[in-house]
């Protein structure tokens, strides 16, 4: 199963040309995807949805997308860390 690889800004390119360019071409295969629990040591228990691909031609090559699971607070526990990491 292949899936359709779109970059929302500049940042993935900025960092890998070569990625945008085999996600332009569709050269992404299979995605799992799933739940996972993380301990972290200020924040506690958080809770994301991830979503993993890899290059077709580059197995070695992945990217991962976690997003906070809607209904825990672990959308706030990432706001609160990326604050105190900018302060």
């Amino acid at each position: 199963m292949n899936y359709k690889v779109e970059f929302c800004d500049d940042k993935t390119t900025n960092i890998s040309p070569e990625f945008k360019e085999m996600g332009q071409r569709q050269e992404v295969t299979y995605a799992p995807e799933g739940h996972k629990a993380i301990s972290h040591p200020t924040a506690g228990s958080m809770v994301f949805e991830y979503l993993a691909f890899w290059a077709a031609d580059s197995p070695e090559l992945q990217i991962v997308i976690n997003t906070p699971v809607s209904g825990t607070e672990t959308a706030e526990k990432v706001n609160m860390l990326l604050l105190q990491k900018n302060n």
